[in-house]
């Protein structure tokens, strides 16, 4: 479990294939240091298994799943990436609960630089459901919110904090991002989807769906 706060920023040291695993290795001088093997680590939001630690550096595996549902598979070495320890549960939450399973890669449409950026993200139709505005949302391991949604794509607001901490502020349009969308909001959907009978759910009707499913007395409210 992870919250979306980018601890370190890391370089890709080496990348080796083998029957089919990646093995990536990262040159880190914060986060190596509290790993040991078997350790859960953030990398660009996708959880990852640590499998060998040095002073600076660390590796990880990565299955071909992973790589088929992340942009692991597209790093090359010297590139950066958000790294981020498991959680401990005495640890402030200051970001969004994050499980470092990322829900899809989507590809950066339009960047707006200024003291904010403003990045644009077109969202799969499938996951459209899981973005309200305000809203919380994981871009590439950083937790993020939702500015705003414009039919099928969403705007994010990143400040220059965020921007100068994390590897966001090398965003090119056309680059692929990993996205989480919120825990709590897909648990919820995913309920009201089993109970209330062939609806298509938004962000936008969820509410007044389930409301107008109460109101015709198919839930027993106590």
């Amino acid at each position: 479990m992870f919250t979306g706060i980018v601890e370190e920023i890391g370089k890709i040291k080496n990348l080796e294939l083998r029957n089919s695993i990646l093995k990536i290795t990262i040159a880190s001088k914060i986060v190596a240091k509290d790993l040991k093997k078997g350790d859960s680590v953030a990398v660009n939001g996708a959880c990852l298994t640590v499998v060998d630690v040095k002073r600076d550096f660390f590796s990880a595996e990565v299955v071909p799943e992973t790589i088929s549902k992340t942009n692991l598979g597209f790093l090359k070495i010297s590139d950066v990436v958000n790294l981020e320890r498991a959680l401990r549960l005495s640890d402030r939450l200051s970001g969004n609960i994050v499980t470092g399973h990322i829900d899809a890669v989507c590809s950066v449409k339009k960047i707006i630089k200024g003291n904010n950026w403003e990045i644009v993200l077109p969202i799969p139709k499938e996951f459209l459901k899981f973005c309200v505005n305000k809203g919380s949302i994981c871009v590439n391991g950083v937790s993020l919110t939702i500015a705003k949604i414009e039919n099928s794509q969403i705007v994010i607001s990143i400040i220059p904090y965020t921007l100068q901490n994390t590897n966001l502020n090398l965003l090119k349009t056309s680059d692929k991002v990993n996205v989480e969308f919120d825990l709590f909001g897909k648990y919820i959907i995913s309920h009201l989807e089993n109970i209330i009978p062939a609806q298509s759910f938004t962000s936008r009707n969820i509410l007044s769906s389930f409301m107008d499913f109460t109101e015709n007395g198919d839930i027993a409210c106590n």
